[in-house]
């Protein structure tokens, strides 16, 4: 019985994982730093334009919080994404809309349901 239960438990985190990376968009164009932050690894590649670096937690929030502060998001949706035939690997492609109309392309990829790399880009 506890092992039915532990699996049940692991399975519903997983799926809950997956929904919350699927709303990544979402969290962008709130500028809802703090769920994305719930979705990355201990270690994020962050490429914002020509600045790449990788960062911990902590740091992602601040320099993307900071981008989004800069370029203020009237929306952001998903594009296209991906999975890996294992499926613990997946990658979504977004597209950020400016309130002065500006695009931006946006790369996401993870592993075992972690944020491990953004990537923005001008559209």
């Amino acid at each position: 019985m506890k092992y039915l239960l532990s699996i049940f438990l692991f399975s519903t985190t997983l799926s809950l994982s997956g929904q919350n990376i699927a709303n990544v968009f979402k969290y962008i164009e709130t500028q809802d730093v703090e769920s994305i932050s719930s979705l990355l690894g201990e270690e994020t590649d962050l490429c914002i334009l020509e600045d790449q670096d990788i960062l911990l937690k902590s740091e992602v929030n601040s320099k993307l919080g900071s981008f989004l502060s800069s370029n203020l998001p009237s929306s952001c949706s998903e594009v296209h994404s991906g999975d890996s035939k294992k499926k613990n690997s997946n990658y979504r492609l977004g597209k950020l809309q400016t309130k002065t109309g500006e695009q931006f392309r946006i790369f996401v990829y993870t592993e075992d349901a972690n944020i491990v790399e953004i990537r923005i880009d001008k559209w």
